[in-house]
């Protein structure tokens, strides 16, 4: 399940500015505020360990579309 759009928003600004420190406590606390989105917090995690923001940004504009 996704995170509320006001979440995806925000993790996506930092995504765009590159603040992967930020980026790990952003969904740090999504998973404390979503704990239904713990599936897609691990993956956006794992993807910020990797310093894969291009794909980081690409499936938040998708879950941004849906949302």
């Amino acid at each position: 399940m996704l995170p509320p759009e006001p979440q995806l928003r925000a993790l996506q600004e930092l995504v765009d500015i590159g603040y992967v420190r930020g980026i790990v406590k952003r969904l740090d606390q999504i998973e404390r505020e979503s704990p239904e989105s713990t599936a897609f917090v691990e993956r956006m995690r794992t993807m910020a360990r990797g310093f894969q923001l291009d794909e980081m940004s690409g499936v938040l504009r998708r879950a941004l579309a849906e949302a």
